[in-house]
């Protein structure tokens, strides 16, 4: 969608379902958040030796939206006070996922592939929905597949065993500049 396409439809919204008010379109229109990282707590049980027979092992999802279209997803065992910090565009870790997202009305559709599998495509369907008190502060799943490059079909996920993401702000990312110091910090 061009820039021109993209005012012409928001200024549509806004005077068709909005009472030509701006900030109520951007209040109750359902959007993804770029100030922060989306977070799923994930748990599972894992069986161990005869000492201790059973483990619960947690783990954390993450997604970060960009502003200009990009998304990047991320798994890790790390607690969020550790990673969400270094979740830039330009992130290093090799087992990350990075693609590309759309949205239509309260759906976000996201294409993806992981730099040590490039051959696979995955594809994730969201709808932003409220939690507790907040709005549009929760992802929940729609749907969840993945296409390999030279095989017909594509493999759907059951999602029993994904658990939604729910939004949490962050502050201050790590900058994505080289040099950054310090020194170039304002006080």
């Amino acid at each position: 969608m061009t820039w021109e396409v993209s005012r012409a439809y928001q200024k549509y919204m806004v005077q068709t379902f909005y009472a030509n008010i701006w900030l109520r379109m951007f209040i109750d229109r359902p959007r993804v958040r770029y100030d922060g990282v989306y977070i799923s707590v994930c748990q599972y049980t894992r069986t161990t030796n005869s000492f201790a027979p059973e483990c619960l092992v947690t783990y954390y999802r993450y997604l970060r939206f960009f502003p200009n279209g990009a998304v990047l997803k991320y798994l890790s065992l790390e607690d969020p006070s550790k990673v969400v910090r270094l979740l830039v565009a330009n992130f290093p870790d090799k087992h990350a996922f990075y693609g590309w997202f759309d949205m239509h009305d309260d759906t976000v559709s996201v294409t993806m592939r992981e730099r040590t599998r490039p051959r696979v495509q995955y594809r994730m369907m969201l709808q932003i929905k409220n939690s507790h008190k907040r709005r549009h502060y929760k992802l929940a799943w729609k749907e969840y597949s993945n296409e390999t490059e030279g095989r017909e079909g594509h493999e759907e996920f059951d999602l029993k065993a994904f658990k939604p993401y729910y939004f949490s702000l962050v502050r201050c990312y790590v900058p994505e500049s080289p040099c950054w110091d310090d020194t170039c910090i304002r006080k």
